[in-house]
């Protein structure tokens, strides 16, 4: 009878290859889960699946790209501040007619020792008077003084921001609270962006700003985030020359932050260009077309010139 020929060699190589192609998924399961478990755990994934705002493909991989963006956000603001809190301020956005959830943010900014509420746009849907009476009768139950912007969504229709001030009074404007420096900009209209008026305005209470005063710029559309994700200006070249420009003179200035809305999630990064800047959006309090389950922030302002943002789960 014949011999079989040693099949030792080739299970070897065989075996060899088997192992680099398991360790190699085994590194890459490992190394998205590091990137993304700390953004996905945050996230309604039934929402997600049913109601997202881009496709599902586009989600999984901005969520992963900014994973570790969001890492540092959570491990910066939890380091205690060993100076006195000066300021706390509840920061909400895109209510979108759920106002059952706007009055449950409203109740927990309270609760928490918030001393004022900046809305960051999107109260409604369509922007009617109806809806925009509804959200003020909403806001109108909070002790606390609030300051709002209009968003995109509360524009529709009217005639420019015409039913948004008519309601809630002035757009845009300044104030000091406890010797901090708020500035809230309109910047909601995405097809014709920041009017002249507003934008002379906006580059005088920039330049006017006083380096030992801790100042903070509010807006509905961000200028800036972790992966240029619903920026403004992204369907209008010459709305995003124009965000491009109010960037530029933040930069230009001693603001510490610039606080927005819109993108249905939130985020946090520091400025490519002056790491003393910080962009932060907002997550939404509505339960529709939202990637994370509802939420607010509170802004902390601290005396030694430091500020910290927190996310408050609904």
């Amino acid at each position: 009878m014949g011999r079989k020929p040693s099949k030792s060699k080739s299970f070897s190589l065989f075996g060899l290859l088997k192992m680099f192609v398991f360790a190699g998924l085994v590194f890459g399961v490992i190394y998205g889960i590091s990137y993304g478990v700390s953004e996905f755990s945050r996230l309604d994934l039934a929402t997600l699946l049913d109601k997202s705002l881009v496709p599902i493909p586009e989600v999984a991989g901005k969520y992963i790209e900014r994973g570790s963006s969001l890492l540092n956000r959570d491990k910066e603001d939890e380091v205690p501040v060993n100076s006195r809190e000066i300021l706390k301020i509840a920061l909400l956005s895109d209510s979108h007619n759920d106002n059952d959830n706007l009055a449950s943010a409203i109740t927990k900014s309270t609760d928490i020792g918030a001393q004022a509420i900046v809305f960051l746009g999107d109260y409604t849907s369509v922007g009617s008077l109806d809806e925009l009476k509804k959200a003020k009768e909403a806001m109108d139950t909070s002790t606390l003084p609030y300051y709002s912007v209009p968003g995109d969504h509360d524009l529709w229709k009217s005639e420019g921001s015409l039913n948004f001030t008519s309601v809630f009074g002035q757009r845009y404007g300044s104030l000091a609270i406890n010797g901090v420096k708020l500035i809230l900009i309109d910047n909601s209209d995405n097809e014709i962006g920041v009017d002249k008026d507003q934008l002379k305005w906006f580059s005088e209470e920039l330049e006017s700003v006083d380096g030992n005063v801790q100042t903070f710029v509010f807006m509905s559309n961000p200028l800036y985030n972790s992966d240029g994700f619903k920026l403004m200006g992204e369907n209008n070249e010459a709305v995003s020359d124009q965000a491009a420009l109010l960037l530029s003179l933040i930069r230009s200035s001693s603001v510490k932050a610039v606080l927005a809305g819109d993108n249905h999630r939130s985020d946090k990064v520091l400025d490519p260009e002056r790491d003393t800047l910080t962009h932060i959006v907002v997550g939404a309090l509505t339960k529709e077309r939202n990637l994370q389950t509802p939420r607010f922030d509170i802004l902390t302002v601290y005396e030694n010139g430091e500020h910290r943002v927190s996310e408050i789960i609904l």
